[in-house]
């Protein structure tokens, strides 16, 4: 506009590519606050997700000890139950209540061994996961199975059906919130 207003040509026209500088140099810092809000966003989209997780992993781990705790205190009930039934001379309830401990034995050394797997820090280790972020893939995901450290990666028969089908679910489910939000 200044440019317009000057009879001097030469300095018309330099006015003129400078208020086109201007007006890109205006353009390409809108567009960079515009590019920076939404890597900003993202980076605290993402950190907050990250929250979700490490509390939901917080979560997992006090189920599991407060599993382990009910089961050692229901041991120690019955365990008391079966002493006083020692000391009343009653064989035959005595038996039921053996059964009965044998089977909560059983049930605390799983509740004790999967809360020691959720508490013990995992070792370092190179996974896909690593090898995926330093090809600077942003999102991956690594899916651990029903076992609980008993059977490794031999899973029996009974349960790789019911694996699979949890595993593909949570598969779909990923791809589906992938397709509607892919940003």
């Amino acid at each position: 506009m200044l440019g317009s207003a000057e009879d001097n040509t030469a300095l018309s026209r330099a006015l003129s590519q400078l208020a086109e500088v201007e007006d890109k140099m205006e353009q390409l810092h809108q567009d960079q606050a515009a590019n920076d809000t939404f890597c900003f966003a993202e980076l605290i989209a993402d950190y907050i997700r990250l929250l979700g997780a490490v509390r939901g992993s917080f979560d997992q781990r006090m189920k599991a000890w407060q599993r382990w705790q009910d089961a050692q205190a229901m041991l120690q009930k019955k365990r008391e139950t079966e002493a006083k039934l020692l000391w009343a001379n009653k064989p035959d309830k005595l038996q039921l209540a053996k059964e009965e401990i044998a089977e909560l034995v059983t049930e605390k050394r799983k509740h004790y061994t999967e809360h020691s797997y959720i508490t013990q820090p995992r070792k370092e280790r190179k996974t896909s996961i690593d090898w995926a972020y330093n090809q600077g893939i942003k999102y991956s995901y690594t899916f651990e199975l029903r076992d609980t450290g008993r059977n490794g990666f031999l899973l029996p028969a009974n349960q790789i059906v019911p694996t699979a089908q949890e595993t593909w679910l949570a598969l779909m489910t990923f791809m589906d919130h992938t397709f509607r939000n892919p940003h």
